[in-house]
């Protein structure tokens, strides 16, 4: 097994913040900080020299914003996922993050411990969205985004799905085949007329499904 730690872009305005994150991520044993950004541009350009595994943006930053930002460091390291950590917990943000290539999404006001965790999920593959917004404050849908019905046992393999899991890992996880789990998999993509897990995830925000890693 690798003892590789896992390496981490800090990107906010704040000093203070960054500081505080460092500390946090730097006392853990496989987490290692290995530059900080004040402002996007710099942030990309830390990104294409370090290429680091995971980048901890904020979205209200100066200059070009948390969204160009996520979007240049994507395309400068690809392999880099982007983790969002900022003041705005709102579906719009969320949805706007997701869009420009994020993989996860935690409100600066969650415990120490979820913003750990939610490296080491993102590091993973998966994927770490934490949002307070009720389902009740994403009303405003369009038809097409209404609820679809979904059994229970398609509802936690949508939720497992949109984390990244794999179907052998799903399958681990709720004890049933593999075959099934597919099964599952190909009707609830049918049902939602969706084909990618971006499309997975944003349907399991839009409609009260948690993502956090558990």
């Amino acid at each position: 097994m690798s003892n590789r730690k896992i390496r981490v872009l800090l990107v906010d305005d704040h000093a203070v913040v960054r500081h505080g994150v460092r500390c946090l991520l730097e006392d853990e044993d496989d987490m290692e900080v290995v530059a900080e950004a004040s402002d996007g541009e710099q942030a990309i350009k830390l990104a294409a020299s370090t290429f680091p595994d995971v980048a901890l943006v904020d979205l209200s930053m100066p200059g070009i914003g948390g969204i160009r930002t996520i979007e240049g460091i994507i395309e400068k390291a690809p392999k880099t996922r982007a983790l969002v950590l900022t003041m705005h917990d709102d579906q719009s943000y969320v949805r706007s993050a997701l869009a420009a290539g994020a993989c996860g999404y935690i409100a600066k006001k969650v415990a120490h411990t979820e913003v750990v965790t939610a490296v080491r999920a993102i590091h993973r593959g998966r994927s770490h969205i934490s949002v307070s917004v009720p389902p009740s404050g994403f009303q405003e849908e369009s038809p097409r985004k209404r609820p679809v019905k979904l059994s229970a046992r398609e509802r936690e393999v949508l939720g497992s799905a949109a984390r990244g899991f794999t179907n052998q890992e799903t399958a681990d996880r709720m004890s049933i085949g593999v075959k099934t789990v597919e099964t599952y998999r190909a009707r609830i993509m049918e049902k939602l007329g969706s084909k990618k897990r971006t499309d997975l995830i944003r349907y399991a925000l839009d409609h009260g499904l948690h993502l956090e890693e558990k």
